[in-house]
């Protein structure tokens, strides 16, 4: 996932170099209490995701050592100790994925000149992708083997390259929403300024009138 989540900060960076003016608590329940994060702001989200992205490298630093602890000792107590700390690895991992996706969610929710057709077609794409990471998320503790737990890594990870392209789409069609307004907004100025000018052209008085040249 190391590729993964170097993707998931250059995506936040372009995330906010596009955010306007207007991608951890302690426990993994804070994901599924955000699931509802509509309403809130992309800073807020925001900064869920990375509060869950702190969990996450933690769990991966514990997941690491204790990995390397039923390598050298193979006991049947090494091995219990790697595979709890396996679970909570991929169920942090899980909650980063969910909480990206939820801030990406908002963060469409708040992009100028994006149609409203497209934005709830992302966002019910985006929604079946958290749906699906929070059941996977949720089978977890129920894996019986560290064989299990590598299968879920997987899935998880194959998903996560299926998630790709939609996420590229939405941070396209913020893009182009924001080239939209943007462009709107030059022609509205650049209309006023046709205007005012021929305003004055027309002017008889000659103390306002353009010179010849």
């Amino acid at each position: 996932m190391k590729k993964s989540f170097l993707t998931f900060c250059a995506i936040l960076v372009f995330l906010l170099i596009l955010g306007q003016t207007v991608v951890l608590s302690q426990e993994p329940e804070t994901v599924e209490e955000s699931e509802s994060v509509t309403t809130e702001s992309f800073d807020v989200a925001y900064k869920k995701y990375q509060d869950e992205m702190e969990i996450y490298r933690s769990a991966h630093e514990a997941y690491l050592f204790k990995k390397a602890q039923y390598q050298r000792f193979g006991t049947l107590t090494s091995r219990q100790e790697a595979q709890a700390a396996t679970v909570r690895m991929l169920e942090t991992r899980d909650n980063v994925v969910i909480s990206y996706l939820l801030a990406l969610e908002t963060r469409v929710s708040e992009a100028i000149g994006v149609q409203d057709s497209t934005e709830e077609g992302l966002k019910v794409r985006v929604d079946e992708e958290v749906g699906w990471f929070t059941d996977h998320r949720n089978t977890i503790p129920s894996a019986g083997t560290l064989e299990d737990l590598e299968k879920d890594s997987i899935e998880a990870q194959s998903r996560w390259k299926s998630v790709d392209p939609l996420i590229y789409e939405v941070l396209a069609a913020i893009a182009h929403g924001r080239v939209l307004e943007f462009t709107d907004r030059t022609d509205e100025i650049f209309g006023r300024v046709k205007n005012k000018s021929e305003d004055i052209r027309t002017e008889d008085r000659d103390e306002y009138t353009f010179s010849d040249q």
